[in-house]
Formats: C-alpha cells, sequence, structure tokens
C-alpha cells in the first residue's frame, strides 16, 4: 500500500520531497525534528498506531493536513477522534487520494 500511496502522491504532485516510513515513530521524529505539508498514514503500523501518531503530533501543536488510509472498519472513527481531516479506504485510494491531496494543499 506504501507504494500505492507514493505513486499517487509523486502523480498528483510531481516535485514533492516524499519521505516513506513503514513505522511511525521514526516519521514522528522526521515531522518533529523537519517538519511536515502533508501525512498520509495508515491506522495500523509497527509500533505505534496510526491514531497515536496523529495525537501526538496535534498534542505538540502540528496543524499539517493529515489523511489516513485504511482498510480497517474503525479507523475512520478512531482517526476522527486523533483529529486526522480526510479518511480514505484502501480500496478508495487510487480513485480519491489525489482530490483529497489536492483538497489539502495549496498547489
Amino acid at each position: 500500500m506504501r507504494e500505492i500511496v507514493h505513486a499517487a502522491v509523486a502523480r498528483t504532485i510531481p516535485a514533492a520531497a516524499i519521505s516513506d516510513f513503514s513505522a511511525a515513530a521514526p516519521a514522528l521524529r522526521q515531522i518533529l525534528d523537519a517538519g511536515a505539508d502533508l501525512l498520509i498514514t495508515d491506522c495500523n503500523m509497527e509500533g505505534m498506531d496510526g491514531p497515536t501518531l496523529v495525537r501526538s503530533l496535534r498534542q505538540n501543536g502540528h496543524l499539517l493536513p493529515i489523511i489516513m488510509v485504511s482498510g480497517s472498519t474503525d479507523a475512520r472513527e478512531m482517526g476522527e477522534e486523533a483529529g486526522i481531516d480526510r479518511f480514505i479506504s484502501k480500496d478508495a485510494v487510487n480513485s480519491l487520494l489525489p482530490a483529497a491531496i489536492r483538497s489539502l494543499i495549496a498547489m
């Protein structure tokens, strides 16, 4: 799924610098250290789950737009409670992710 999301972002914003992480903790460190313009996260990741990552960022004052992508039926509610801006089901990534990115990022 990371490769699909990566490709969708690259097609939507060709000049984007994309960082790709398999676990939430390194992503959190990267964003806290260097910032980011957008976060696309899964609900279930190694070590720390997506909602915990989102809550950590929000508690640290980060207002960056966050999209959660998941196949989990409970993920939307957990993500919204944590502070995501958009939720996209994994089966709709190719069709919905580009528009979600455009709506959240000033291009």
